[in-house]
């Protein structure tokens, strides 16, 4: 039988080979035209620093001040499974230029070792991509699903982290596959639960915010339970969920309960992240009306110049005296205050939380404002364009409501208790990228029809 001659059902099942083949030369010809790698910065010098002391001691832990080569005391300051992704990719050879990198002057340390892990992750770039597209294949066709193919590309979010020591890099490909999962369970049977339930725990031991999702899911299925009259179908899925979920995460707990006698997941910078959030909560209200002008990307910080006085907008930014700068200056005020670190959380709560708690929701509602516009100017057209479906077109409306779900979701999250920046919205990479591959798709079928 030659090729043209399969059935379209047998072709249907070829695309995502097809997907793939696409996706792995994009990102070889990235690879080719973007082959410079810059030193690790920031949080990538500390989850280098993790990755470090597992590949040589062993330990999760944060090298100790007191001196080069002391073993780490195990810690829990972040959740274990980006660094140990990055771990296992070192070899004995790369220890002493990735020592070089994790100091503080690394000018001319060998960059050989963070290439293969770019190297790795451009691959988990082109897996996530394959990801959306199936999950565009299944909703609406093999059209949508190269349109959506493109889309996620066009982001430069997937191949943009890649050259980062990121937790980003598994945020992406878990949140692509979480989206398949809520694709699949609309028909699918329980071993796609069991799949969500492994999802939702590998990111929650990516990044600790994302139990809190974990816990959202499981309360959601619950429910389904509750609304089916606990249908056999139901209550296995929910169980299967359940089981993966608590099973990916217990190792970790249980580290934690023999290390530090409980069992939760991180400790120690909750006050400081949330005082950086509360410090927002002294905007007035001014502020908060232009933050809405001047959060959006791009050209919004320029709009507000032309538009308002400067003390409508000069402590919006990221640079000295702005909220966000005077955040850890904000957390040490109130530990001093509060009697230290233990009760920074709830006195943040009863004092700029719980006290005006309107002006809060408002606040959040603007840090919101400024996340969701993940990729710049291409979220800033996503949520346009997923506005357009929600409104003219019924037919994809309840199917991307419902993926949509876990990304609107944590960035409600990460509103309330975060300085909320795109970064941490990358969530809405998969369905953005659905949503302009459901909007071209639907326009490119009445065009064909008229």
């Amino acid at each position: 039988m030659t090729f043209e001659a399969l059935p379209d059902g047998a072709l249907k099942r070829l695309d995502p080979l097809w997907y793939a083949l696409a996706a792995l030369l994009f990102v070889v010809a990235w690879r080719a035209g973007h082959s410079a790698v810059e030193p690790p910065a920031a949080d990538a010098l500390r989850y280098l620093d993790y990755a470090l002391n597992l590949a040589e001691h062993d330990v999760f832990g944060l090298t100790p001040r007191r001196g080069e080569g002391a073993v780490p005391e195990p810690g829990r300051a972040n959740t274990p499974l980006y660094p140990a992704f990055v771990a296992a990719l070192i070899r004995p050879a790369d220890l002493p230029a990735l020592r070089c990198l994790a100091t503080p002057a690394h000018t001319a340390c060998d960059l050989g070792a963070v290439q293969r892990v770019v190297d790795v992750q451009l691959a988990l770039a082109a897996l996530s991509a394959v990801l959306v597209a199936v999950c565009a294949l299944r909703l609406w066709g093999r059209r949508a699903g190269w349109f959506a193919l493109g889309a996620v590309f066009l982001s430069g979010e997937l191949t943009g982290y890649a050259y980062t020591l990121l937790t980003e890099n598994l945020v992406l490909l878990f949140f692509a596959l979480l989206t398949l999962t809520l694709c699949q369970l609309r028909h699918g049977r329980w071993p796609w639960a069991l799949l969500q339930g492994v999802v939702l725990g590998a990111l929650a031991l990516t990044r600790p915010e994302f139990l809190y999702l974990g816990a959202a899911i499981a309360f959601a299925w619950i429910l389904l339970c509750l609304r089916r009259q606990g249908r056999r179908g139901t209550v296995v899925k929910t169980m299967c969920f359940a089981v993966a979920f608590i099973s990916v995460i217990a190792p970790w707990s249980l580290r934690n309960v023999e290390h530090f006698g409980d069992g939760a997941l991180t400790s120690s910078y909750a006050g400081r992240i949330l005082a950086q959030r509360t410090r927002y909560n002294h905007m007035s209200m001014r502020e908060l009306g232009v933050a809405f002008v001047y959060w959006l990307p791009d050209f919004g910080d320029s709009w507000a110049r032309r538009l308002f006085t400067p003390e409508a907008y000069a402590r919006l930014g990221f640079g000295p005296g702005t909220y966000y700068s005077t955040g850890m200056q904000h957390h040490d005020e109130v530990a001093a205050r509060a009697g230290g670190e233990q009760a920074v959380v709830v006195t943040l709560l009863r004092e700029d939380v719980f006290a005006q708690p309107l002006k809060h929701a408002l606040v959040s509602i603007a840090l919101a404002w400024r996340a969701i516009f993940v990729a710049k100017l291409w979220g800033l057209v996503a949520l346009l364009a997923f506005a357009y479906i929600l409104w003219r077109r019924p037919g994809a409306r309840k199917q991307l409501l419902m993926l949509s779900l876990p990304a609107w979701f944590m960035l409600g999250f990460y509103a309330n208790v975060s300085v909320s920046i795109p970064r941490y919205a990358v969530s809405f990479v998969p369905v953005f990228a659905l949503t302009m591959a459901s909007l071209v798709d639907g326009f490119w079928t009445t065009n064909r029809d008229a």
